[in-house]
């Protein structure tokens, strides 16, 4: 596994200082940072071969960028303090199931899911977890599943159009 100290003290120092001219001053930085990030997806690459075709694929493939899109937030500073991808097929901009990596100080996970699925997607899984709910909540309650990840952080939807019945039928 490749060491991080590089990328996790330069995003350290980013939130410090989140600003174009430091990260102009210090690109040379923010390039090591980059290429300790990319060896560790590399690495997970190779390792997720057996269960996931990412073959052809590069880091660049599944690495977001660094710049925030700040046109309608009030948080105008320019950069992300993490790196982070999305392993799957398709890359980052893939609409199918991904594992999503979070590297930030203080603040790493490995998650995975679909961002944003489409109507029938979303149709689809909602329908699949009312109909396998207690295979569902056996594998989340698992021994196993407990001990290798965190548990799942509760969300509420503020919103929800369409919401699943109180118990499976």
């Amino acid at each position: 596994m490749p060491q991080l100290q590089v990328t996790l003290n330069f995003l350290r120092q980013l939130a410090k200082n989140n600003n174009k001219a430091w990260f102009d001053a210090h690109r040379k930085d923010y390039d090591a940072a980059k290429v300790q990030f990319e060896a560790l997806l590399e690495d997970l690459i190779m390792n997720f071969s057996p269960i996931e075709d990412l073959f052809g694929m590069s880091p660049k493939d599944f690495t977001f960028r660094i710049n925030r899109d700040v046109r309608f937030s009030t948080d105008k500073s320019p950069y992300k303090l993490s790196m982070s991808a999305a392993l799957g097929q398709g890359g980052r901009k893939s609409r199918r199931l991904s594992y999503y990596l979070h590297l930030q100080p203080g603040e790493c996970f490995l998650g995975g899911g679909i961002y944003m699925p489409e109507g029938d997607q979303l149709k689809l899984i909602r329908k699949q977890l009312a109909d396998d709910a207690r295979e569902f909540k056996k594998i989340i309650a698992g021994k196993d599943f407990v001990k290798s990840l965190r548990r799942p952080q509760r969300r509420k939807a503020k919103d929800c159009a369409k919401r699943l019945p109180a118990r499976p039928p």
